[in-house]
């Protein structure tokens, strides 16, 4: 079993192990190659900066096949993403939106201290005259 060498997240090798754990764990190098950036797409390139690391800590080897080279993903490599897909946080599941707020429920009209609405029976002045309070349909009904 190879020792478990720390790799960046952040690294061309990491996320060529990660393309190569999502593609269940044999990929050809041009299935590998979309993982990096595209100043990094040559196969010399791609040899250098993403598999020669993986191949040195025993994450990934190489097969050579008639369709061409294919990397295969070993047990460590696994257990190394496996490792990291654990630590990141899980998606946030949605809440239920609370329902709208009922004023009715908690603000009823005539509420309040006793003799608030004294001043209903007092008839008001309006251009001289004497007018008595009106009470509107809802206030009746209540």
């Amino acid at each position: 079993m190879a020792k478990l060498n720390a790799m960046a997240p952040d690294s061309a090798g990491f996320k060529v192990l990660m393309r190569l754990y999502q593609l269940g764990g044999k990929a050809t190098i041009a299935q590998l190659v979309d993982a990096l950036w595209t100043e990094f797409r040559s196969t010399p390139r791609f040899h250098q900066i993403a598999s020669k690391p993986l191949l040195e800590r025993g994450l990934a080897h190489l097969a050579k096949r008639k369709t061409g080279e294919t990397l295969e993903i070993t047990k460590e490599g696994r257990l190394l993403v496996e490792r990291y897909q654990s630590l990141l946080p899980r998606p946030r599941t949605g809440t239920a939106t609370p329902p709208a707020l009922d004023v009715k429920k908690h603000l009823s009209f005539g509420q309040g201290r006793p003799g608030a609405l004294d001043y209903r029976n007092m008839p008001s002045v309006m251009g001289g005259e004497r007018v008595p309070f009106r009470r509107d349909e809802e206030e009746k009904a209540a």
